[in-house]
């Protein structure tokens, strides 16, 4: 059940005529800032509440929460109903300004000191803030020597807190910004991989209901010339003039570029360039080189599915969340991960067909009229006589999405690299 608050009120909740929303959409996506999007009308309790940029608007499903964020936008139709949008709290990152800096440490430290700055400027408004939460997976390759990974950040930018982490940490080393909604605040981690399951898998005959694969070329490379950090020379005056950086052909036979046999031997020659600003060792430049050459010869796989959340018929099942990884079983035997583009709509207003509308009217009835529990479980097993259809029975009378108990309707895009 789906519940939506406008700071410490209730916009909408299942079955109450006075907090009823429109086309209520919401859209999650890693490493963005989401966004909710409502329609409310005049009759509507709170309708003259909802303040632009102010406000904070809450989601909620069975009490955890999925989204928090601000208004930044309302259209008003002819009939005095308001289009309302809002951004996710990532959003808040864009209010503050990391001034020009040099540091030289960890991930780690650096995330924090940005997120130091951050709630800083946003002491005022602690709605605005963010606790230091998780940063895990960035030790470094030789963890067994019990050394952490150093590397160099020089800024000369005057830039928001969410430029600032996405230009020098995101961008340079990957991983995923997560927004964590605990009883004592709201935490920011950053981690370098997800480490959750979904206790629910996708399968083929029973929630599967629309696989495509899709492969891409986009990105690949098959030699790669690899540049570390700039070099310094003092002049005789003692000014760096030098914008030379560190190269591997010292220790590379003389050659500035290394080269995936197999994959030229497939795709050709392919040249690609990449550049470590905190590497200033050959030896160190080559290990970094070689593997991101590693990860550069695969194609790029975009799987796109639909399933229906089980979840929904039965509390047993986890149900899908951002950032989950869920294990898939056929028609292709790979772990993907949920959350590329994760999205959330109303189904009153987006029915395929006919059929679908069958469907929803059987989750509605399970849900909104507490029936008895005979009832239910007649219900519920039609329902699974409907999904075990054969392949082409379930494209064709079930469509692209699944729906969700209170009217919501889901559907998940997913992209895997391989």
């Amino acid at each position: 059940m789906y519940t939506v608050y406008c700071d410490n009120s209730i916009l909408y909740t299942p079955g109450v005529e006075e907090l009823k929303l429109g086309d209520p959409v919401l859209k999650l996506e890693v490493n963005k800032t989401g966004s909710f999007s409502f329609t409310i009308y005049p009759d509507h309790l709170y309708y003259d509440q909802i303040e632009r940029m102010k406000s904070i608007v809450r989601v909620e499903k069975d009490g955890s929460m999925l989204f928090r964020g601000r208004v930044i936008s309302e259209e008003i139709g002819f009939y005095g109903e308001k289009d309302v949008t809002c951004e996710g709290c990532l959003a808040f990152l864009l209010d503050s300004r990391i001034r020009p800096f040099s540091y030289t440490g960890t991930p780690e430290g650096l995330f924090r000191q940005i997120l130091s700055q951050h709630n800083a400027d946003m002491e005022n408004e602690p709605e605005k803030q963010f606790l230091p939460g998780d940063v895990t997976g960035w030790e470094a390759e030789a963890a067994d020597a019990g050394e952490e990974e150093v590397f160099s950040v020089d800024s000369d930018k005057c830039e928001s807190a969410w430029d600032s982490l996405n230009n020098h940490l995101l961008n340079e080393l990957g991983g995923y910004l997560c927004v964590r909604y605990e009883t004592d605040g709201v935490y920011l981690d950053y981690l370098k991989d997800f480490d959750q399951m979904s206790g629910q898998e996708i399968v083929f005959g029973e929630n599967l209901l629309e696989y495509s694969r899709e492969t891409d070329t986009d990105g690949v490379i098959t030699a790669l010339v690899p540049y570390g950090a700039q070099i310094k020379e003092e002049d005789s005056s003692g000014t760096s003039r030098s914008k030379k950086r560190v190269t591997i052909e010292e220790v590379n036979g003389g050659s500035d570029m290394i080269s995936d046999p197999e994959a030229v031997e497939r795709y050709g020659w392919i040249l690609g360039s990449n550049t470590w600003n905190d590497i200033e060792e050959p030896g160190k430049l080559l290990a970094a080189a070689q593997e991101y050459l590693q990860e550069h010869t695969k194609l790029n796989v975009k799987l796109e599915l639909s399933a229906a959340d089980l979840s929904q018929m039965d509390a047993s099942y986890d149900d899908f969340r951002l950032g989950q990884y869920v294990f898939v079983l056929e028609p292709a035997q790979n772990t993907l991960t949920l959350g590329k583009a994760y999205s959330t709509f109303t189904d009153e207003t987006h029915k395929q067909n006919q059929q679908v509308s069958d469907l929803v009217t059987v989750i509605n009835t399970v849900y909104a009229d507490y029936i008895t529990n005979d009832s239910v479980t007649s219900i519920v097993n039609d329902l699974y006589s409907r999904i075990e259809q054969t392949s082409e029975e379930i494209l064709s009378t079930v469509g692209e999405n699944y729906v969700t108990s209170d009217g919501f309707q889901e559907e998940i895009s997913t992209q895997l690299s391989q």
